[in-house]
């Protein structure tokens, strides 16, 4: 049912567009999400004769808020590289992260932005599934469809 806030996130996937690449996704760490705030405060700013019980400081948020990075974790797959390598590097390209489709949904949501690969991992143990981390840098603005 469209709406419930609580799942687990398996199902999600990525996709890069250009590059066509995809991997099977172990974990997604979303962070840096941010906007810069401006000073606002001025010699004018007066709180009158009684005082707030704290904070009179003024501050304006900027124009532009930071996509923040991705920390992908995937299985490994040396055939597959990410569009990080010479073989594939190019300018940021459009990248999908589905999260699961929810019990009684008809679609799953999804966030779409322009990003690039920024940094690559790789960890192969003794009798252990290859892994990679990626970081993902988002430029640009995120468009959200919501779950349906």
């Amino acid at each position: 049912m469209a709406g419930t806030t609580i799942d687990i996130g398996t199902g999600s996937t990525i996709v890069f567009a250009d590059s066509l690449y995809t991997a099977n996704l172990l974990s997604v760490d979303w962070s840096g999400i941010s906007r810069e705030v401006v000073d606002a405060n001025h010699m004018g700013i007066s709180t009158g004769n009684v005082a707030p019980d704290f904070g009179s400081a003024q501050f304006l948020p900027v124009d532009f808020a930071d996509g923040g990075e991705l920390t992908v974790e995937v299985q490994f797959d040396p055939a597959q590289l990410p569009p990080m390598l010479p073989a594939v590097v190019g300018d940021s390209e459009l990248i999908t992260l589905t999260f699961p489709l929810f019990s009684g949904d008809a679609g799953a949501a999804n966030f779409a932005f322009q990003g690039f690969c920024k940094n690559m991992d790789i960890t192969a143990s003794l009798e252990e599934v290859m892994t990679a981390t990626l970081t993902v840098r988002v430029t640009g603005g995120v468009t959200k469809s919501v779950a349906t």
